[in-house]
């Protein structure tokens, strides 16, 4: 199953996107600042990061790096209500998946979710029938 770290310092909007995604299938939990992201990727594995751009603790452009650090195949979703041509152009130079605009529609995060999770399930497989066929990739 996929699992997906909501940062997002809005308890009510995380609480929101955390139920939505659970509802489809996927584990789904939130961190609220930058700091408790790291700690949580420390701690788990997600395939997906859903990062609010602007957290209490910093700009999380400069956490992508980082989270990286931990996890170095995870996918990166940013999130922002201020947006600008500059900051979309930071957040794409780290190879985010997806630049999504507050407030965005719930189908929206649904289709990239569900796209990813396909994706995934894919590698998975085609991880399995290699070892099956004496193949390690």
């Amino acid at each position: 199953m996929m699992r997906v770290l909501i940062v997002e310092d809005s308890r009510s909007l995380a609480s929101k996107i955390v139920k939505a995604i659970r509802s489809w299938g996927y584990e789904a939990e939130r961190a609220g600042t930058g700091k408790d992201a790291l700690e949580k990727l420390r701690r788990d594995n997600f395939d997906i990061v859903l990062l609010d751009i602007y957290l209490p603790d910093g700009k999380s452009i400069d956490l992508i790096p980082k989270l990286r650090e931990f996890c170095p195949d995870i996918e990166i979703i940013t999130m922002t209500a201020f947006n600008s041509r500059e900051l979309e152009m930071d957040a794409r130079q780290y190879g985010i998946l997806y630049y999504m605009l507050k407030p965005f529609e719930s189908a929206q995060l649904k289709e990239i979710l569900d796209h990813m999770s396909n994706k995934l399930l894919i590698s998975i497989n085609h991880k399995k029938e290699g070892i099956l066929h004496g193949r390690i990739s």
